[in-house]
């Protein structure tokens, strides 16, 4: 039996994918990989290594759709799951060029960029999925507007919900006081510093830059807000600079790629989260099961884990000012902040151990020697 996983980026499959692509190899299937960049053995068997451009009609992908074809047709695989919106896309649209393959294929969905909005760049967007949706024989979605949108678009007849998928918790190990002090030390943060975390790649997407404008609406009123961000990307030198034009290099920290994000989230206060869209984040899930209060943006995914009030500050994502002001309540009132902590705690729903064995459930519902995988997770 074989099975292929796809997504943009390699770095996706190996942030999301591994105890998947574990399950396969532990039952004698032949995994293999289609991304850009390289998984290397023994995680998968082969990798598949395809340069996408963003632009998704640029010549560069349209050879990529037929080299994907070309691969589909000579590798003859028995599941196909699909990932992110580029590689979903492309892989899809391969597998519409005759013959078909004759694959179960699945697209899980981590987050449309497109809603209800009339611009052109949604409508393009939306034209994508529905031109791919009677390729797809499974379709999985992990926050209530994309199910929404899938089920009013009809962007596949076999349409289910699931719940992200499924945070490693044995990653998020406790961090000693000695380990978070030496920590703070070696960041120069000091004991009254109000520290928030913010965790992600630097993208338009993720918004970083708004974080930056709030702060400089905070000057002189909480000069102990440190914020540490930890991720690389496209718009990371754009904040940087932005961190100078605002004289916030006081306030700032940006630590590049953090491996040990568990011992980040323990030395933080706090979370702030700015992005304009998401699926289900793991870092919300991460910031959760770490005990962290968050300040978020009122966006899908955000939404669906962030019950304002309780255990989160939300704001408008376009608002500077809203969000100056979610972080100002957060440092100034303690009654407000000390019930925020008690209630972030991750849902047991989350974790690997209760999603993967749904997830692997839709992978397999036409494999005869498969049987359904037992779980408590109802969706």
């Amino acid at each position: 039996m074989k099975i292929l996983f796809c997504a943009s980026r390699a770095s996706h499959i190996l942030n999301f994918h591994l105890p998947y692509l574990e399950y396969y190899k532990n039952r004698g299937w032949r995994v293999d990989v289609l991304t850009q960049g390289d998984i290397p053995p023994p995680l998968c068997d082969i990798c598949h290594n395809i340069k996408f451009e963003k632009n998704l009609f640029s010549p560069s992908n349209i050879s990529n759709i037929l080299k994907i074809s070309k691969i589909l047709k000579d590798e003859n695989y028995d599941i196909i799951t699909t990932h992110t919106t580029l590689a979903g896309f492309m892989v899809r649209a391969a597998a519409m060029l005759p013959p078909a393959p004759k694959a179960y294929l699945v697209h899980i969905s981590h987050g449309y960029l497109f809603s209800e909005e009339k611009s052109s760049k949604a409508l393009l967007y939306r034209l994508c999925e529905r031109a791919v949706a009677k390729t797809t024989d499974c379709l999985l979605t992990m926050n209530k507007e994309d199910m929404a949108l899938a089920e009013k678009y009809r962007l596949c007849k076999n349409l289910h919900y699931i719940n992200g998928m499924g945070l490693q918790t044995e990653r998020l190990m406790y961090a000693s006081d000695t380990e978070i002090s030496m920590f703070r030390r070696s960041l120069n943060l000091g004991s009254s510093d109000f520290v928030f975390a913010c965790v992600g790649e630097f993208s338009e997407r993720k918004n970083q830059k708004l974080i930056l404008e709030a702060l400089s609406l905070l000057k002189g009123k909480a000069k102990n807000i440190r914020v540490l961000f930890a991720g690389t990307g496209q718009t990371l030198d754009f904040c940087r600079d932005e961190t100078e034009r605002l004289e916030l290099s006081q306030n700032i920290r940006f630590l590049g790629q953090v491996h040990n994000t568990s011992l980040l989230y323990r030395t933080c206060s706090a979370v702030i989260s700015a992005s304009r869209s998401e699926g289900l984040p793991f870092n919300i899930m991460e910031a959760l099961f770490c005990g962290c209060p968050i300040i978020a943006s009122r966006v899908k995914g955000h939404t669906d884990l962030l019950n304002e009030g309780e255990n989160a500050l939300l704001f408008e994502s376009k608002s500077a000012l809203e969000l100056s002001e979610q972080i100002e309540r957060l440092i100034f009132d303690s009654s407000l902040y000390n019930s925020l902590r008690e209630n972030a705690f991750l849902p047991e729903k989350y974790t690997i151990q209760e999603v993967l064995p749904v997830v692997v459930s839709y992978y397999n519902r036409t494999v005869p020697s498969e049987q359904p995988v037992q779980t408590s997770l109802h969706t």
